[in-house]
């Protein structure tokens, strides 16, 4: 049986009248809970074991990271796959601001690119990448190694040419999906329908970053004039992202789960930039650490 969205259990159970209800809604959300703060033992474990601080990720980075991964992917039998986006985004920040950045800049060149991917730090990130595969290994039963490593290194790639609009959600889009064994073969990365959801979400999240250089609040937004046509489109296009993931696929090449991960991910980014650092900390204190009681 598939768990209840923790945000969405609290927010109706002042609203349930019926004692027993209110009870299940109670266990269930605490049950969720329970497994979300397991996971974040390890998350810190795994924060130990790769001397992430040296990168300069600090805990309060890493759990608003973990928060942010649970609140749109909730469900305790994906697991794996909130670990998964943790662990990639993190991958993310510190490639692109620590490893791959040089006086401001990033590196031009391919070759040196894969020239400071392979240095100790790069070999620490791969082991990273077998990690991940070896855990998606023990739930799915497949070998994803290949498919998480084309990920990476498309996404190397496009960083090492400048590539501005291969931001990171497309990286986490698909090791979410590659962990979760909803991607057996990259050729469906070139399906259409999967390129039309990736330019989309893409378009989203760099609107959100350059309308929001970090967190303004969603009042901000509403009432700046100058923001107002830019929060309408993401607005629409949010929307739209809505549409295309819930409506069935014209050949059924793409499944729901595919198309929902999309979703997830660009609602990570959306619920940060319209929610100040309190509002979040805020959340982040009830949702993980507060039992309902």
């Amino acid at each position: 049986m598939k768990s209840r969205p923790t945000n969405n259990s609290k927010k109706r159970m002042p609203e349930i009248n019926n004692e027993a209800y209110l009870e299940l809604a109670k266990l269930d959300y605490n049950r969720c809970q329970a497994q979300h703060q397991i996971e974040w033992d390890h998350m810190q474990k795994w924060y130990e074991d790769f001397n992430l601080q040296e990168f300069g990720i600090s805990k309060r980075d890493l759990l608003l990271t973990f928060f942010l991964a649970t609140a749109s992917i909730f469900e305790l039998e994906r697991s794996g796959e909130r670990l998964a986006l943790v662990k990639s985004q993190v991958l993310c920040n510190i490639l692109t601001t620590h490893c791959f950045i040089k006086d401001g800049e990033f590196l031009e060149q391919w070759s040196q690119l894969v020239k400071e991917f392979r240095k100790e730090q790069g070999r620490k990130w791969g082991w990273c990448n077998k990690k991940l595969a070896k855990d998606a290994h023990e739930r799915i039963g497949r070998d994803v190694n290949s498919l998480l490593l084309h990920a990476l290194d498309a996404w190397l790639k496009k960083l090492g040419q400048g590539d501005e609009e291969f931001k990171q959600v497309e990286l986490l889009i698909q090791t979410i999906n590659i962990c979760g064994g909803h991607i057996v073969s990259k050729d469906i990365l070139s399906h259409d329908e999967y390129r039309a959801l990736s330019r989309l979400a893409n378009k989203i999240v760099v609107n959100l970053e350059n309308g929001n250089e970090k967190v303004m609040g969603m009042e901000y937004w509403k009432k700046t004039k100058q923001m107002s046509s830019k929060y309408q489109e993401i607005e629409k296009d949010m929307q739209l992202l809505v549409q295309l993931v819930l409506q069935d696929s014209s050949n059924g090449i793409l499944s729901r789960d595919i198309k929902q991960t999309f979703f997830a991910v660009a609602k990570t980014f959306y619920y940060e930039a319209f929610f100040t650092s309190e509002q979040i900390e805020n959340h982040v204190s009830r949702v993980l650490f507060q039992p309902a009681v």
